[in-house]
């Protein structure tokens, strides 16, 4: 095949709407970071950026507009390994937003002191997703290893950059759409529901659309994690209620925010919190798929009594995933897209439209670099004398949307992080929040 590099390279859908859903004060940034005990080898960290970056291309374009349309071209600079201000703390390092249109949608940002290391990996959403990003940061550590002449050195997995061309396939092609057509009515409902009811944000207030920066915290974080033995008995809770561990999260999840509102907005009415879910969109013929994205979103909506009820909420939340799973109702968002796109500026419109659609995000990553991880007695992997203890990472908000929360479990620990807006929350408060989903979190893990 052509070089990639050289190619004028059309935009997805979900790529064009999280470019132009990019605000100077919201950036469509997520982050990903790595948090070591030990040193790591700055000189060789960098390289190994650059060998990664040769194997996922689009990491290292901009979006740039050809004719009516917007295209992926080869970036004048590729991204390189910056130092931060700071020994590794809980906090993240201060960080500007990456903006796709100037420069690549990557930036790596290395902080470490005699005792500790950590890498953070900011990634424009245009140009990839989450798990893509754990992909990407799997690649440079495996790569560092190689470097340093780690042994036993494990496999790097072959990536082709081809499907790159292909990777709208993963979302809603016409044959898709044909065949999934007599299951969507309860798509189609759901859709009607989505446009005419407005969920409530998690405290009121009047969204600065036009801001011109983003906060001085930015990213305004906060992380808590729980024990293996805890992680261990929150999934086992979930096994016994014969429900998936994504699902148990959903439904904590929203008891917590549930809580939290009750604590901070006594006496005042509540309507329906909707929280948007990140819904994988990779078949495992995807596998060689370099950093893309795969992924859409779907929307659960609950009003106040159902939150009322734990045991009730949680068989809702069961049966709806089972039915988005089951359906592929994922792909009606992305569908939505495609059908904007079709008319002149109608996709730029939807994102200019400024309603939030979201009270609050949920992004659950899963069991992360497991098959690295069971080579190590503590399931903690060694780059070198350094140790990985721990991954997080944070995704995207939007005016209006003042809370994101992502899961990841690695090494046999459950870690949240919150991205919260510190326009709208203190950091007590977003402690507060999360010291609440934690204490659901453990809640379920005890006895039935």
């Amino acid at each position: 095949m052509p070089d990639f590099k050289f190619r004028r390279l059309p935009l997805t859908p979900f790529e064009e709407y999280m470019l132009l859903d990019d605000r100077p004060a919201y950036p469509m940034n997520f982050f990903i970071r790595l948090c070591f005990s030990g040193r790591l080898d700055p000189v060789a960290m960098g390289t190994a950026l650059a060998q990664a970056l040769a194997r996922h291309p689009l990491l290292t374009v901009v979006a740039r507009k050809h004719g009516w349309r917007w295209v992926w071209q080869p970036a004048e600079c590729q991204p390189r390994m910056l130092h931060g201000p700071g020994p590794p703390s809980l906090l993240y390092p201060p960080m500007k937003p990456l903006d796709v249109r100037l420069e690549p949608g990557l930036r790596l940002i290395m902080r470490q002191d005699d005792a500790r290391a950590d890498l953070t990996f900011q990634f424009h959403h245009a140009c990839c997703d989450g798990l893509a990003g754990i992909l990407f940061a799997k690649d440079v550590g495996l790569l560092y290893m190689q470097i340093i002449g780690q042994t036993p050195l494990p496999r790097l997995p072959p990536l082709n950059p081809g499907l790159l061309l292909r990777r709208n396939s993963f979302g809603p092609t016409l044959r898709k759409m044909l065949k999934l057509l007599p299951r969507w009515g309860i798509a189609l409902r759901g859709a009607r529901e989505f446009t005419t009811h407005r969920p409530e944000p998690i405290r009121p207030h009047e969204s600065d659309w036009s801001a011109s920066a983003p906060h001085a915290e930015y990213p305004a974080a906060c992380i808590r994690e729980l024990s293996p033995g805890e992680s261990a008995r929150f999934v086992e809770g979930a096994r016994r209620r014969a429900v998936s561990p994504n699902e148990l999260l959903l439904r904590d999840f929203f008891l917590a925010l549930d809580r939290w509102q009750r604590r901070h907005l006594p006496g005042r009415e509540r309507h329906r919190l909707r929280v948007s879910v990140p819904i994988n969109l990779r078949p495992l013929t995807a596998r060689h798929l370099p950093a893309a994205n795969a992924v859409s979103m779907v929307f659960l909506d609950r009003h106040p009594e159902q939150l009322e009820d734990p045991d009730g909420l949680l068989d809702t939340v069961h049966r709806q995933m089972d039915i988005i799973l089951e359906r592929q109702l994922g792909l009606s968002f992305l569908l939505s897209l495609q059908l904007a796109r079709w008319w002149p500026g109608g996709l730029a419109r939807r994102v200019q439209n400024r309603q939030w659609r979201a009270s609050a995000v949920f992004s659950n990553m899963g069991t992360i670099l497991e098959r690295l991880s069971q080579h190590y007695p503590d399931g903690c992997i060694r780059l070198g004398t350094a140790t990985l203890e721990g991954v997080d990472g944070l995704v995207p908000l939007r005016p209006g949307t003042a809370v994101a929360v992502s899961v990841f479990k690695y090494a046999g620990r459950l870690k949240a992080a919150l991205h919260y807006d510190p326009r709208v929350l203190t950091r007590p408060e977003g402690e507060e929040l999360m010291d609440g989903f934690m204490a659901c979190l453990r809640d379920s893990g005890g006895s039935h």
